[in-house]
């Protein structure tokens, strides 16, 4: 099946994968006593939409007519198409006769029966792991053959230079080839950038949902115009600072707002191009609620923003495949910081990472270790490299930042 073929599939599945999240969205409200199976549906969902949605990406794309496991994809496409169709025809609430159809009211009642949705998020599973691993494979075969390109392109240039010592007379024609061949080369890199972050985004696991803009956040309110606006211009004149501390943690308690300030931040800072990652943690949130996937998402979105970056993180990879599973000091140190020390100082003014809901991730402990590793942020000089952290004074978190407290630009949050 051609790529084109492929393509359409593929719209499918991303536009009935959105409305199975919009419908277990109204479930999940609706049904209070199915609340786990609904929860674990949505999250498989979730994960297989932003798996097509990457497969979209790269069909669209010039590559996309070039993939060797079309085939592959053709199979593996229909049977996500399959399940997500079923699980949608299953969930659409009915409309029973009598007095609530009378009223125009649904009948919301949880369709599947106990033991069918872990078989069916077991298929929705599969069906992503698969796409994930044929995404691999057609990303190294197009790395490979970007490969091949830059070394015909040496040898051309080697070649141009053999004839520029030779003789004098084709230095005009000799000089053009060797144009022609930095051309090849410039679309190879480009190419291999491409390429990079294809890689990036297959090798990184991430926190589905833990960036600011992720569709589990896509319900959640930013600050009403001209409202907290003293403490949102505080929090900017901080970032545009060039002598201000790196870190800078606004706590509160529950209600007071923190999140909407941090969903706002991030927000206008990443219109302005300063965002490099957001990460909202959410207790009971899977892989949002710890540290699991916590380096590897804010990697995996500052290689997103920064094609720099990106070279950089995929060269960490490449060093190291098993980077993902060492140590946290090691994850940040190879797939955050040294990558950030590597950019060139025009590159970018500032770099920030906006934490909010520190205080819901699992562990005490890992919530101090974070902190003192997030403080060796303090040695990018390079660019402005600013952490914008929120949370409640949790006891444990208070005693996390007490610690390095020297390092540290710190403001509590008010309630209007």
């Amino acid at each position: 099946m051609e790529a084109l073929g492929i393509a359409a599939n593929v719209v499918a599945v991303v536009d009935i994968s959105v409305k199975v999240l919009q419908v277990c969205s109204q479930y999940a409200k609706e049904v209070k006593t199915a609340a786990a199976d609904i929860q674990e549906l949505q999250q498989e969902v979730a994960i297989l939409h932003n798996t097509a949605t990457k497969v979209q990406t790269l069909i669209q794309s010039p590559q996309g007519r070039k993939l060797k496991a079309s085939q592959d994809f053709a199979q593996k496409i229909r049977a996500s198409q399959d399940v997500l169709s079923e699980v949608n025809t299953r969930l659409q609430p009915s409309a029973k006769r009598g007095f609530r159809q009378r009223l125009g009211l649904r009948s919301w009642k949880w369709p599947f029966q106990s033991g069918e949705v872990y078989r069916i998020v077991e298929r929705i599973r599969r069906c992503s792991n698969s796409l994930s691993l044929i995404l691999q494979v057609d990303g190294i075969a197009l790395l490979l053959e970007a490969d091949a390109k830059l070394d015909n392109a040496g040898y051309g240039i080697d070649a141009a230079h053999s004839k520029l010592v030779m003789t004098h007379l084709k230095l005009d024609e000799n000089n053009s080839k060797l144009n022609k061949a930095g051309s090849s080369l410039s679309h190879a890199v480009t190419k291999l950038d491409k390429v990079d972050h294809s890689l990036i985004m297959s090798a990184l696991p991430i926190a589905v949902g833990a960036a600011y803009n992720s569709y589990p956040e896509q319900d959640n309110n930013i600050c009403l115009k001209n409202t907290r606006t003293e403490l949102l211009q505080d929090i900017d004149d901080w970032l545009s600072d060039t002598n201000a501390l790196t870190i800078f943690w606004l706590q509160g308690m529950a209600g007071t707002g923190k999140s909407t300030i941090a969903r706002t931040v991030a927000t206008n800072w990443d219109k302005c191009n300063y965002l490099g990652a957001s990460f909202f943690f959410k207790r009971g949130g899977g892989d949002r609620g710890n540290l699991s996937c916590f380096y590897t998402t804010i990697a995996s979105q500052l290689a997103a923003r920064n094609p720099s970056l990106a070279s950089s993180i995929k060269a960490a990879i490449d060093q190291d495949p098993f980077i993902t599973s060492k140590v946290a000091e090691e994850q940040f140190d190879k797939l955050i910081l040294e990558p950030i020390l590597k950019l060139q100082p025009t590159n970018r003014a500032s770099i920030a990472i906006v934490i909010d809901a520190l205080d819901e991730c699992d562990g005490d402990e890992n919530i101090k270790r974070l902190v003192k590793i997030l403080t060796r942020a303090q040695l990018v000089s390079n660019v402005r490299m600013r952490v914008f952290i929120t949370s409640r004074p949790e006891l444990h978190v208070r005693l996390g930042f007490r610690a390095v407290a020297a390092g540290l630009s710190i403001n509590k949050s008010k309630s209007n």
